[in-house]
């Protein structure tokens, strides 16, 4: 087995860490994640204008994305 099995699955907070990390987000991106997760903000916020943001919203949705497919298949 190459990877060793974790005694708990990680929480929704280590998951977010992690994805911001792999997609090379700052973590102070993690409130506007949880903000998203929870609903008070809305998903179609997170448009690239194409301005060149030091931060692209199409990043962040993408990071965003891929935290709820985790989340979703840890149930």
């Amino acid at each position: 087995m190459s990877e060793q099995q974790e005694l708990f699955p990680p929480d929704k907070s280590m998951i977010i860490v992690d994805y911001l990390e792999r997609y090379g987000l700052p973590h102070y991106v993690k409130s506007r994640i949880d903000a998203l997760l929870d609903g008070r903000v809305d998903e179609s916020s997170l448009v690239c204008c194409n301005s060149g943001c030091n931060i692209c919203s199409e990043t962040i949705y993408e990071c965003l994305q891929s935290i709820k497919k985790e989340l979703n298949s840890l149930g």
